[in-house]
């Protein structure tokens, strides 16, 4: 039977199946148990070049964590800052990019944040990540491809920067960076997207597949960190069960699914 947990919230007419799953500032949509997701001042120049009109903004090399925040502050700080796109209304590839990145980073540390101290070192075996190194992980990515992004000289670019050992302190530090990426993509434009960038000798992406990359990225670590939460009963102690069409449609007569496990 579908059941809501202490992790969601009903939405809309499909209540008995979907839910909003809530961060301190995304509601990213979930399929209940098993919760699918539905859901710069100095101007570039030659194969780099950006039109004078883009809201794009180039930073200089960021040394701390502190610095990494700098290249987008100069941007929007309204109470919608942090607000996801609406679901069901998205206009463009910018705001499914949003919706993607930041918006699934919140869900990651809205899972995060449940997880007790004694189990963010934890996973089910050696060969599966915990959640402190799927957190780490999301965060060394996010802050190398934004970097990649912003500071086009690569012998500017800086190391990640050392990442703290307690829970909250990595937590607020991934929401923070979601927050930075969240006002990097709203600064950007439709015809920016096609700008070129070289992340590594001898290597060109253009904008549009570093905002790809980060969102195969963070929906990939969201996957792996939720399955730590189902096994370590966040989600509740029965067994395993989603909503799929046909019991949506209502559809008489169909299997019963999941099927018996053997």
């Amino acid at each position: 039977m579908l059941r809501i947990t202490r992790f969601l919230t009903p939405v809309g007419s499909k209540k008995k199946y979907f839910m909003v799953l809530r961060t301190g500032f995304e509601p990213a949509i979930f399929a209940v148990r098993g919760r699918c997701p539905e859901p710069l001042d100095d101007r570039s120049t030659g194969d780099n070049k950006i039109p004078a009109n883009s809201g794009l903004t180039l930073g200089t090399a960021p040394r701390t964590i502190r610095g990494m925040r700098q290249n987008t502050k100069h941007m929007s700080n309204d109470a919608n800052e942090n607000q996801n796109p609406d679901f069901n209304t998205l206009n463009d590839e910018l705001q499914v990019f949003e919706l993607m990145i930041p918006g699934y980073v919140g869900s990651m540390v809205r899972i995060a944040t449940g997880i007790p101290d004694d189990k963010w070192n934890w996973s089910m075996s050696e060969r599966t990540p915990t959640a402190r190194e799927l957190c780490e992980h999301a965060f060394a990515w996010l802050v190398c491809d934004r970097q990649q992004m912003t500071v086009l000289d690569r012998s500017l670019h800086q190391p990640t920067p050392n990442l703290p050992a307690d829970r909250l302190a990595m937590i607020e530090l991934l929401q923070e960076e979601a927050n930075e990426w969240r006002r990097l993509i709203r600064s950007l434009k439709p015809e920016d997207l096609d700008a070129v960038r070289e992340p590594w000798p001898d290597s060109t992406r253009c904008l549009r597949s570093f905002l790809f990359h980060m969102g195969q990225n963070v929906i990939y670590k969201l996957g792996q960190i939720s399955m730590l939460a189902f096994e370590l009963g966040l989600d509740g102690g029965d067994p395993y069960d989603a909503p799929i069409p046909n019991k949506i449609y209502e559809f008489e007569g169909c299997p019963d699914w999941p099927s018996p496990r053997v």
